[in-house]
């Protein structure tokens, strides 16, 4: 199939995607059908820096998700394609059934067969969940059932780990099971003892199957978690503790080292103050499917959950009748990855600006003594310009040294944005990247110009430039991504 006839599979594919869904309602009263449905596409042009002679990276992708709902029954599928021609001319992947689930609730009991997300605690001992922007979707495909009366919680869950075969996503996150399967079994309860006071604990047993081969790794997750409202006057505490048990199974079977997650928080809100203490210790917890809190900054790149501990102090001080607030921050710690302390402080004022506008300004630096430092400075502005409209101005410098105690490297990123909001529907944007410490081959100068538009179910956005990758953020998580020179076309429709 030619390159020439891209255009017309983009267009056949969103005429499809809207003939096919629709949300529409069936019958009346409790014995109504609604239908509902989802559809995103994602179209991307990436051209090599390193082969600007080469022909560009296409990617044209499809993600649709589709529930029907009757009482208090669903039916739910997602499924993706991927529609790019190959030399032979047939498509990359026409269709792949991604997610299937079937919901129920009954008084107080919930069940789910097929795939559904699964978090216990703060996501320290297992973490299934949904993030768009880096093309995440792990759910349990297999079964669930919840029992909820008043003041207490029990579920179990027993199923695999379902990953996504097709992300829609420019830089999505590398699908961590392989060539292999992983199951798991679990149990979370959780009992409110007083108005105040709810205690939880939770169990997960985790097995990992090499495809055609027997279970090589067996993980025992064992939990405790307590949260209280109003321990004092104006004071909440959360606390969690999880206890990792390993063992390598086969001809050579052994227990590991135990593993250890630990979180907790203490928070003060004595108007116009914000006190909040947070505790992360992770020891030796090694198993992907977590999202446990970090602590950090959106800025700093958080793949270390496995082996850390620190400590956060955070204060915020409101300015009762104006726009103006001050923070601050502190993080202290050791990290046993790298084998350093670490440490950062963070100082932030947000306050009125003109034009109804508002100012933010944040400044911090971290570092690990001897190994790396990271010192950053950001400003965000906002202006009311005409009725319904406004202008965003942003500015980041990050100045950032490493291997400090081997061979320094040093970053120097220098990053402005402007956005203009026509409307609460349609804005424009430009971005500039100055980054002079990198190589010349790589670049140092990347700009680039998007839109967003809204109108009803439907979003679109557009992209075209250029960007020096570095960390992206999105639902606590950060992570580095590579650079990105095209065009990208992103478009979803909710019926």
């Amino acid at each position: 199939m030619p390159a020439a006839r891209l255009p017309f599979l983009f267009i056949l594919l969103i005429f499809t995607s809207t003939a096919v869904y629709g949300a529409f309602l069936v019958g009346t009263g409790e014995n109504s059908v609604a239908v509902n449905a989802q559809s995103h596409i994602l179209f991307a042009s990436e051209q090599d820096e390193f082969n600007p002679s080469a022909a560009p990276i296409n990617q044209l992708l499809h993600e649709g998700n589709v529930r029907g709902e009757y009482r208090s029954y669903s039916l739910g599928i997602t499924f993706s394609n991927s529609l790019m021609p190959t030399d032979s001319g047939n498509l990359t992947n026409p269709f792949v059934l991604e997610k299937k689930s079937l919901e129920g609730r009954n008084n107080q009991v919930a069940w789910v067969v097929g795939d559904s997300h699964q978090e216990l605690g703060k996501g320290i001992a297992l973490s299934l969940y949904s993030d768009s922007a880096f093309g995440i979707n792990n759910t349990l495909e297999g079964a669930s059932v919840s029992y909820v009366p008043p003041g207490t919680k029990v579920q179990l869950f027993a199923g695999r780990v379902n990953a996504l075969e097709i992300p829609v996503a420019i830089n999505p996150t590398a699908n961590t099971l392989g060539d292999r399967n992983l199951w798991l079994g679990g149990v979370d309860a959780e009992k409110k003892v007083t108005k105040e006071t709810t205690l939880g604990t939770h169990y997960l047993l985790a097995l990992n199957q090499p495809n055609g081969e027997d279970f090589d790794r067996r993980w025992h997750t064992f939990g405790a978690r307590m949260s209280r409202s109003g321990l004092m006057d104006g004071w909440d505490l959360y606390l969690e503790s999880n206890l990792l048990l390993t063992q390598r199974l086969g001809e050579n079977e052994e227990d590991l080292p135990n593993g250890y997650g630990t979180y907790a928080a203490i928070s003060y809100f004595p108007m116009p103050w914000l006190w909040k203490l947070e505790v992360k210790d992770y020891r030796n917890y090694r198993f992907e499917f977590r999202r446990p809190p970090t602590l950090e900054e959106d800025i700093v790149e958080t793949l270390n959950t496995q082996d850390i501990s620190a400590a956060r102090v955070s204060a915020e001080r409101r300015f009762v009748g104006t726009k103006t607030s001050v923070e601050a921050a502190f993080l202290a710690g050791e990290d046993r990855v790298k084998e350093s302390p670490v440490n950062h402080g963070v100082l932030g004022v947000k306050f009125a600006g003109p034009l109804s506008g508002s100012i933010e300004v944040r400044s911090g630096y971290r570092w690990l003594p001897g190994k790396e430092n990271l010192a950053h400075a950001s400003l965000k502005t906002e202006w009311r310009t005409f009725k319904g409209q406004s202008l965003e101005l942003g500015a980041l410098k990050q100045i950032r040294n490493t291997n400090l105690d081997s061979i320094p490297t040093r970053q120097d990123r220098n990053l402005l944005s402007m956005t203009y909001n026509f409307s609460s529907d349609f804005n424009l944007s430009l971005g500039y990247e100055y980054t002079p410490t990198n190589d010349l081959e790589l670049g140092q100068h990347f700009g680039n110009l998007g839109a967003s538009y809204t109108t009803g179910a439907f979003v679109s956005k557009a992209f075209i430039g250029k960007t020096n990758g570095g960390t992206q953020c999105s639902g606590g998580v950060c992570r580095q991504v590579p650079p990105f020179t095209g065009g990208m076309v992103e478009s979803t429709y909710s019926f």
